[in-house]
C-alpha cells in the first residue's frame, strides 16, 4: 500500500481484507489517521531518506514492524545476512571475528556520517514540514481557482498530510505541451510513477488499468521542497497560468 504524495491510504478498508500489509511510507514519513502514523498500521512499514524525501540523508531507508520476529530478521538480514556483528558476537564468543550468514542478503545499511544527517534533519523535521504546507496551501488556493486543473486531495479532517510532492492532472491533452512550456521557463517537472505494466521489462499481460493510464497521460508533479523561495513558488503559479492564457484555456 503507497501512501502516495503523504496522503494517507484509509487503511482500515485495506486491512479488512486480513492479509499482511506492507505500507510504503517513502513520501509519508509524520503521516498520520488519527493518532497512527503511516508505517505503523500494516505488518511492516518501509521509508525513504534519500536527497529528495522530507527527511532527506542522502541515500537510506528504514523498516517499522510491531512484530519482533520479522524486526530481529531485518536485523540479522541488512549486514550481508550475518547473524551478529563482530561487536555483539564478542559478548559469547571466543573468536567473535567468525561469523554465521544465516541467509543471501546485500548490505543495506546507512555509514554512521549519514545516520548523523539523517538525526540532525530529523530535529529540523517539524520547521520543514510546515514550509511544505505553506506552499501546498498557496498551490491549492492558486490552481484551485484554474478550471483546466485538477489539484489533489486535501488530508481528511483526522489526518496529517506529509506534503512530500504536489501532483495536478489536467482534464485536456495538453500535458506534454505544459511539462515543455514550463521546462523551457526553467521550472522542472516530472512524473511519479510511470504504471508498471507500461514498462517493458514489467510486461506480461494484456491487461488494460484505465486509471492509471489516464493518470500516466494526465498528470504531472509541481515542484514543492523547502529549498523553494517564496518569489520561485509564486514564478510557477505565474508560469502556469500564462500557459492557460497562451492556449486559452
Amino acid at each position: 500500500v503507497v501512501h502516495y504524495a503523504g496522503k494517507p491510504v484509509e487503511m482500515d478498508r485495506i486491512m479488512e481484507f486480513g492479509f499482511p500489509v506492507i505500507e510504503d511510507a517513502a513520501h509519508a514519513v509524520d503521516s498520520k489517521i488519527g493518532d497512527r502514523y503511516c508505517g505503523s498500521m500494516g505488518e511492516i512499514g518501509i521509508y525513504s531518506f534519500d536527497g529528495v524525501k522530507n527527511l532527506a540523508i542522502g541515500e537510506a531507508g528504514g523498516v517499522t514492524s510491531g512484530n519482533g520476529d520479522l524486526i530481529r530478521k531485518a536485523r540479522a538480514l541488512r549486514y550481508c545476512g550475518i547473524e551478529k556483528s563482530g561487536f555483539e558476537a564478542s559478548e559469547s564468543k571466543e573468536k567473535w571475528w567468525e561469523y554465521n550468514v544465516v541467509d543471501f542478503f546485500p548490505k543495506l545499511i546507512p555509514d554512521d556520517i549519514s545516520a548523523s544527517i539523517g538525526l540532525a534533519q530529523l530535529k529540523k523535521l517539524d520547521e520543514l514540514q510546515k514550509y511544505r504546507k505553506r506552499i501546498w496551501d498557496i498551490y491549492q488556493e492558486e490552481f484551485g481557482k484554474i478550471s483546466w486543473i485538477n489539484t489533489p486531495k486535501d488530508a481528511d479532517e483526522n489526518e496529517k498530510h506529509s506534503y512530500f510532492t504536489y501532483f495536478i492532472s489536467l482534464n485536456n491533452d495538453r500535458r506534454d505541451e505544459l511539462a515543455h512550456f514550463l521546462f523551457d521557463k526553467g521550472i522542472y517537472t516530472t512524473l511519479r510513477y510511470q504504471p508498471l505494466h507500461l514498462i517493458p521489462i514489467y510486461k506480461s499481460t494484456h491487461i488494460r488499468l484505465k486509471n492509471s493510464e489516464h493518470l500516466n497521460g494526465t498528470g504531472l508533479n509541481i515542484p514543492l521542497h523547502p529549498n523553494l523561495s517564496m518569489d520561485e513558488v509564486e514564478y510557477v503559479i505565474k508560469t502556469i497560468k500564462n500557459f492557460g492564457k497562451k492556449h486559452d484555456l
